[in-house]
């Protein structure tokens, strides 16, 4: 009842209670449109347990070195992304906040 509800009042088709990062990994993959071996860019940081839902969900971990503030590189993206990539996984470590607004997204199909 308590779902049924909150789809109803934000609007989702989808809201799923999960119990770690992990499981709510495993509930996003579940739902994404993706291709099996597709790319998911994470940081090398990661914990196990979310690369452990990347490759059950038969995508592809690719790993970013961090920066001197142990964020994810936004170069190491740019260089990371391809035309199989889905998603990046990021983690403000330790509090710092990173600005990805400097990473631009193009969709490969509007060159």
């Amino acid at each position: 009842m308590c779902v049924e509800k909150l789809k109803t009042e934000f609007h989702f088709p989808y809201i799923s209670f999960c119990k770690s990062g992990a499981q709510c990994f495993a509930e996003i993959f579940k739902r994404i449109n993706y291709n099996d071996y597709d790319e998911v860019i994470v940081p090398i940081t990661l914990c196990y347990s979310v690369i452990k839902e990347i490759i059950k969900a038969k995508l592809i971990p690719i790993f970013a070195d961090i920066d001197e503030n142990f964020q994810i590189s936004i170069n190491e993206i740019k260089k990371a992304i391809t035309g199989k990539t889905k998603a990046i996984i990021y983690v403000n470590q330790y509090g710092y906040l990173q600005n990805y607004k400097s990473i631009h997204f193009k969709n490969k199909k509007n060159k």
